[in-house]
């Protein structure tokens, strides 16, 4: 996951048509990604978010809280479930997902 919901310039690697963007969840070996349409940062530790799949097809809402320097949660409130590609079949992704930062 890439964000800064401040500036809202991060860019889709490989994907330029979707411009400047609050963030996207994606895979390192694939194109795959679900981009962050829209955010509201409701305080330094959390923020509601709005995702779509890059089809466009699928939408949902979810809320991230950042639970200290290295570890996020994105939580899905509403709408469609997270799935990625996976050996070429779909795979949903928990609800309470926890994402830990890269070094």
């Amino acid at each position: 996951m890439r964000i800064n919901f401040y500036d809202q310039d991060i860019e889709v690697p490989g994907q330029p048509l979707y411009g400047q963007l609050p963030g996207f969840l994606g895979k390192v070996h694939n194109s795959f990604c679900w981009v962050i349409t829209s955010c509201k940062v409701k305080n330094e530790r959390e923020a509601e978010i709005q995702l779509i799949n890059d089809y466009g097809s699928e939408d949902l809402k979810a809320r991230l809280f950042c639970h200290n320097d290295t570890t996020y949660v994105l939580q899905q409130m509403s709408g469609s479930t997270i799935k990625i590609p996976k050996n070429a079949k779909w795979q949903k992704l928990p609800k309470y997902l926890v994402l830990k930062r890269k070094k």
